[in-house]
């Protein structure tokens, strides 16, 4: 904030926007004469809400709706103030329209403000709010100390207030980091997850992270009602989107990694999203904190994902997206001047996650993919195969189940024998093909 005297922070919902710009308030008080003054829009709808609102939070005389943000300016004029404009995103036009006014009028006046997307002004300078950061199992501290990370910090502050019996400690610290991991370190989702151990183990807040939706809700009465559940806060992003970012948002859910601007055409687009308004569209999923990018590649949060296919909307649908991803993707596989690295379907996740130039054999994989009538696996061996199509080494297996290396990979060998298999693809395959409703 000392290079602009507009910061906006930006990032999904429930990252934690407003409690960084109330804690950086807090700490800049004194270099304001004026002190700072905070005015939340959250529960505001009316385009000429901004100015009132800000009027009431630095004290400005009362003054007809016409004739506010005049009023609003000349008190400003010669105060040294900072002012937090909180929850911009739903009107962000009116807010943008009052601050370019304002900082051009009150030459003492900044502005921090938080929001879903920027105001989009020239002299605006944006700071994206990540995630926490979250524990790496193929970067484990050799200690197994989780707590130089964030995210684990405010797991264990967050379950200590709601469940002091619980108590993290060496035998569970390990499915405490992993469930901050599934949680992508999501304050919102943490606090949230934290407060289901009043009533679950570690362990069965873990199994229920399969649907998180349906398991992080609750929070706490004197929370805003889009943050009471995890599903709230999506329900606003997605409120704030138009339909053809809804479209664009619900079709590239079917990426599991990143995605590129070729991907998301050949994939995501017909009759009613044209090609030619992807790129658009992309950009300002980006801009709404939808999407991630990075060097011309797109990325989504498994959280903003798992939203998007909630609203895949009839088998059809579901069935003809899946079908053109799955043929991109052998068509890319194809390819022997490209690397198979970003994009793979849902409908055959991580059967190939290393350059080929044989199309048939991705097929013939997809194929043999196809489940049995019943797994021939022992419980435990499906959760193997279920971390093997995640990806996970077989130390991060070891660390995620809190078993020994060694017996980690005796499941995982025992998967391979027991399926007929010999590759670590050929599991991701086939443990892709056993779920529901999935297209083969």
């Amino acid at each position: 904030m000392s290079d602009s005297r507009l910061l906006t922070l930006t990032g999904v919902g429930g990252v934690g926007k407003t409690r960084l710009a109330v804690r950086v308030a807090a700490g800049m008080r004194r270099r304001f004469s004026a002190g700072v003054r905070f005015a939340e829009l959250a529960a505001y709808q009316d385009p000429g809400s901004p100015a009132a609102v800000v009027a009431a939070a630095v004290g400005a005389p009362g003054a007809a709706d016409r004739l506010v943000t005049e009023v609003l300016s000349n008190h400003l004029r010669d105060k040294q103030i900072l002012l937090v404009l909180d929850n911009c995103e739903h009107l962000v036009d009116a807010c943008a329209a009052l601050v370019g006014q304002l900082l051009t009028q009150a030459p003492g006046l900044r502005i921090l403000a938080t929001s879903r997307q920027p105001l989009g002004l020239d002299c605006e300078q944006v700071l994206r709010v990540p995630p926490l950061c979250v524990p790496d199992f193929e970067q484990m501290p050799r200690s197994g100390d989780f707590g130089c990370y964030d995210a684990v910090r405010l797991f264990t502050e967050r379950t200590f207030a709601a469940a002091p019996d619980f108590v993290i400690g060496p035998d569970n610290r390990v499915a405490v980091a992993r469930a901050c991991q599934l949680l992508e370190g999501i304050p919102l989702a943490i606090e949230l997850a934290a407060m289901r151990l009043r009533a679950l183990s570690i362990e069965q807040l873990l199994e229920r992270l399969d649907d998180r939706y349906r398991l992080l809700t609750g929070g706490s009465r004197s929370s805003r009602p889009r943050h009471q559940s995890l599903r709230a806060a999506m329900d606003w992003s997605f409120g704030l989107c138009s339909p053809a970012e809804q479209r664009l948002w619900v079709r590239a859910s079917v990426f599991t990694r990143e995605f590129d601007k070729t991907a998301a055409e050949e994939v995501c687009t017909d009759n009613d999203l044209p090609r030619r308004e992807v790129a658009g569209l992309l950009a300002r999923l980006v801009d709404k904190s939808v999407l991630t990018s990075r060097e011309d590649h797109f990325h989504m949060l498994d959280t903003i994902r798992d939203y998007g296919q909630d609203r895949l909307h009839g088998a059809d649908e579901r069935a003809g997206l899946r079908r053109r991803h799955r043929d991109w993707s052998l068509r890319r596989a194809a390819r022997p001047d490209h690397a198979f690295e970003a994009s793979v379907p849902h409908s055959i996740p991580a059967i190939v996650d290393a350059p080929t130039d044989n199309a048939e054999l991705v097929a013939h994989q997809a194929k043999r993919a196809r489940p049995p009538d019943a797994s021939p696996l022992t419980l435990r061996e499906q959760q193997v195969a279920r971390l093997v199509a995640d990806g996970l080494s077989n130390k991060a297996i070891a660390a995620t189940q809190s078993i020994a290396l060694r017996t980690a990979e005796g499941h995982v060998q025992r998967v391979l024998t027991k399926l007929g298999f010999t590759s670590r693809n050929q599991i991701a395959a086939w443990f892709a093909g056993r779920q529901p409703g999935r297209d083969s």
